[in-house]
């Protein structure tokens, strides 16, 4: 403290001093937390099991159903490539539209070809009702802002 000026050490010195708490205080609170945990512990319990049976039954939005598709990405006559040194921001674009499908479980797979291609750059491979639904994703695809072109074919296994 002796690198504060005089007048704020006096002020410091001055300031009213902890007082020690209750000794009762510690117990009474571990006691709150526990009874409260030991309920929310049955109510997270019960949460976790209810979440466990949705992501796993066949109607659950994370296991979509319906056919797979595949979606070939090209770069098509009018594609307007990305500015020199913009190339990572353009994928990392693409990679935030697949995980917003893959978060509704649309997505099975993504990629790109190194080096890109002349006729098929990337794929996506997503799952959809039927095929307008298909048509409809790939029409949300920033390749489509980008003048790409998007081949959208069904995929027998």
């Amino acid at each position: 403290m002796s690198e504060l000026p005089d007048d704020i050490q006096r002020a410091l010195a001055e300031l009213p001093r902890e007082r020690e708490p209750d000794p009762a205080l510690e117990d009474r609170v571990v006691r709150a937390v526990l009874g409260r945990r030991r309920r929310w512990m049955w109510v997270g319990a019960a949460a976790a099991a209810a979440a466990l049976l949705v992501m796993t039954h066949p109607w659950s939005p994370a296991r979509a159903t319906g056919q797979t598709y595949v979606l070939l990405l090209s770069p098509g006559s009018a594609y307007l490539t990305p500015p020199q040194g913009h190339l990572e921001e353009r994928r990392a674009e693409y990679a935030r539209w697949a995980d917003s499908l893959a978060r509704i479980g649309k997505l099975d797979v993504e990629g790109h070809l190194e080096p890109p291609g002349n006729v098929v750059d990337g794929l996506f491979i997503i799952r959809a009702a039927n095929d307008s639904d298909a048509a409809r994703i790939a029409a949300t695809c920033p390749h489509i802002k980008y003048r790409g072109h998007i081949e959208v074919r069904r995929f027998i296994e």
